[in-house]
């Protein structure tokens, strides 16, 4: 495996420790497939894994392998859950798909419960440094891409979550490409 893969799993094996230590009942997983929806599974009795990638039919075939997990078909910036239904949200990887980041984030935070947790993972924007100093990333203002870990903070702010904890994995460089940002960040 590649030292990116072993660093991918890495961030979500903190990712699962995360949740685990937070003891939810009900996780939204914001998936690209349902890998991390059936990991995340292990923490909780009741999760939905939002499949944004539309690959529903493929990812149900991945379902067998954890019984607590539900595919549902969305998108991230229109979530089709009622408001405080959820937890724990998890995003493992996929945020760079967003194609508003901060509209998602929003949306996310809707449907956490008061207290619920979000749980992002996710490769700073190529032009970050190491302490992930600096002015927005070129990426901020395109519709999609990477953002450096102040921006995700940003997002997170500006919907009402307050940042708990974080963390940086990496691996062989130390280079944006070699880099997983973690952040867990709470519903006030």
């Amino acid at each position: 495996m590649s030292g990116s893969g072993l660093h991918d799993d890495e961030a979500l094996r903190r990712l699962v420790a995360w949740g685990r230590a937070l003891a939810p009942r009900r996780v939204l997983d914001v998936t690209g497939g349902g890998h991390a929806a059936l990991v995340v599974a292990a923490a909780a009795p009741h999760v939905t894994a939002l499949d944004a990638l539309a690959t529903v039919a493929a990812s149900r075939a991945l379902a067998g392998a954890a019984r607590n997990v539900r595919f549902v078909a969305g998108d991230t910036e229109a979530l089709p859950f009622d408001d405080g239904v959820f937890d724990l949200v998890s995003c493992h990887l996929t945020a760079h798909r967003f194609s508003h980041a901060a509209l998602a984030v929003r949306e996310i935070q809707r449907v956490l419960a008061a207290g619920g947790s979000f749980l992002l993972a996710e490769r700073p924007a190529h032009d970050e440094g190491p302490a992930g100093a600096g002015a927005l990333s070129a990426h901020a203002t395109s519709p999609t891409g990477s953002y450096r870990r102040r921006e995700w903070q940003a997002f997170l702010r500006a919907a009402g979550l307050t940042t708990m904890e974080e963390d940086v994995i990496a691996s062989g460089t130390g280079a944006p490409a070699d880099r997983i940002v973690l952040l867990r960040a709470e519903k006030d």
